[in-house]
């Protein structure tokens, strides 16, 4: 749900933004290989860590380290 709300809020701004200034989106190649390479980086990878460590290190603090994917997607 935060990941969601997350990214409608800016997704949201953004669409405004373009329709404010009169433009469509293109779903070029370029901005779909673009999209795909953000949603690894920025969801994908950060969740697969996250959900392969529970294992090794217990739910709580697997679940604190969950609520800081911000900045571990900031490191990567």
């Amino acid at each position: 749900v935060w990941a969601l709300v997350i990214s409608l809020g800016a997704g949201g701004v953004l669409f405004c933004a373009l329709l404010l200034r009169g433009q469509r989106i293109r779903l070029t190649p370029h901005r779909l290989r673009y999209f795909f390479v953000t949603a690894a980086v920025s969801y994908a990878f950060p969740n697969l860590l996250m959900f392969s460590a529970i294992p090794h290190l217990g739910a709580g603090y697997t679940g604190i380290m969950f609520t800081l994917s911000p900045v571990v997607t900031l490191v990567f």
